[in-house]
């Protein structure tokens, strides 16, 4: 789809990006809205573990907790997170005293640490994914350090945050499958392969199409409580307990000529938008 639109899309300029990723950037405004926001994604954070009566990772009702963390529209504000992880980053890189980069360096890695809190293993490593493809794109050339750090970084939060999820399961072993295993490979595997083998489950018992496309957008889920509550239903009905692929969804939500058209369609307006972004002077 992107090359039917563009098909003579040029390579990224690189020292252009990094030109407007330095000098197209009021950095003095940035620093206050970044400010602006990690206070309020701070004070939401204080505001969900208050309502929850405990941090979420560090308690065994881990699972039902982390929900607190989703409410209606006051989930987006704690999402802030993400961009002051990215925003504090890019300040960092542009300090040039020590003190001001550990100091933004510091509220960076202090949002990310925030979204440990809900116990959502995605979520701080999508705030440090944003911050690393900043760092490629504004013309660092990569490295195998840099890679074995983000490789290690990631590691280390998906590996904190597994093991207090299983904290629910040491406080009550009658929880435990005898024939689940909770090992680092069968760990990888159900958040991989496993989303298709619980879309054959869910083929065959036949679920509703446009209603396990509840399984993997947030969305609605977050504005209207009974869609929330309709997923968990479906979940437990046919056994989707891990978010099906995009190619799942394509499929429960258009049948085969999903499969066929939507990546032809979505690569078709990727490359719409790049090209307006290459017509624009200013970031």
């Amino acid at each position: 789809g992107f090359w039917l639109v563009d098909p003579g899309a040029e390579r990224l300029d690189r020292t252009l990006v990094r030109f407007r990723m330095r000098e197209g950037i009021s950095w003095p405004r940035l620093e206050a809205v970044t400010l602006g926001f990690f206070a309020a994604a701070s004070l939401m954070t204080v505001y969900f573990v208050r309502r929850a009566g405990v941090i979420p990772l560090f308690s065994p009702r881990i699972d039902e907790l982390r929900l607190v963390f989703k409410l209606p529209l006051l989930g987006y504000v704690y999402d802030l997170h993400y961009a002051v992880a990215l925003f504090g980053t890019m300040i960092a890189l542009k300090a040039q005293d020590r003190a001001r980069k550990a100091f933004w360096f510091g509220v960076a890695s202090a949002s990310v640490f925030q979204l440990m809190f809900a116990g959502v293993r995605v979520s701080p490593m999508t705030a440090m994914a944003w911050a690393f493809i900043y760092l490629f794109y504004q013309g660092t050339r990569v490295r195998m350090r840099h890679l074995v750090v983000a490789t290690v970084a990631a590691g280390v939060l998906f590996g904190v945050i597994e093991s207090y999820r299983r904290t629910m399961y040491i406080v009550n072993p009658a929880l435990v499958n005898p024939r689940l295993d909770l090992g680092p490979a069968a760990t990888v595997w159900a958040h991989t392969a496993l989303s298709f083998k619980n879309l054959q489950f869910t083929l065959e018992r036949g679920a509703s199409p446009l209603n396990m496309g509840l399984n993997s957008y947030d969305l609605p889920k977050t504005l209207d409580p009974s869609a929330r509550a309709l997923d968990d239903q479906l979940s437990y009905m046919y056994g989707t307990h891990n978010t099906p692929t995009f190619l799942a969804i394509l499929y429960f939500d258009f049948g085969v000529g999903g499969l066929a058209v939507m990546p032809l369609l979505y690569g078709a307006m990727v490359a719409f938008v790049y090209r307006k972004f290459r017509s624009r002077a200013n970031i």
